[in-house]
């Protein structure tokens, strides 16, 4: 009776064993960093994919600062520059093609779609400045 019982508690013991490190093998890898915006866009995805900059402003209806950051950012629509409202609820394809995960994210492309810069969450001076920065040398090349 002993033997027995310690051969089935063995049993059991490996069973657990093995369950556990099978299904430690089966999680699966993180494929991206969560809230990281994209290093890159395919430009014939936005419009305008010939102008020198793209600004894509990936929002949300539902977000609070989205429309502020939209707001902001959209004004630096010109000759040189392209901004694109990309809302969750019209272009999902888009957030999901690029793993968008946080709202808003800013991403600024250059022409090839190689990002110049990127910010997520509302722009605070710092995310000022460096657009201002990035703005000004594309208009001087």
């Amino acid at each position: 009776m002993t033997t027995t019982l310690l051969v089935m508690v063995a049993v059991a013991a490996v069973a657990g064993m093995v369950a556990w490190w099978q299904q430690q093998r089966l999680q699966p890898a993180p494929t991206s960093t969560p809230g990281a915006p994209p290093g890159s866009l395919d430009r014939t995805d936005f419009r305008a994919p010939e102008a020198p900059l793209l600004i894509a402003v990936f929002t949300s209806k539902t977000c609070s600062s989205c429309a502020m950051v939209w707001a902001e950012l959209s004004g630096y629509e010109s000759a040189n520059v392209v901004t694109q409202n990309v809302e969750v609820g019209t272009d999902a394809a888009l957030h999901s093609r690029y793993k968008i995960e946080s709202v808003p994210t800013a991403v600024i492309v250059d022409r090839t779609g190689e990002t110049q810069a990127a910010f997520v969450g509302p722009l605070g001076p710092d995310h000022r400045q460096a657009l201002r920065e990035l703005l000004t040398s594309s208009t001087d090349t």
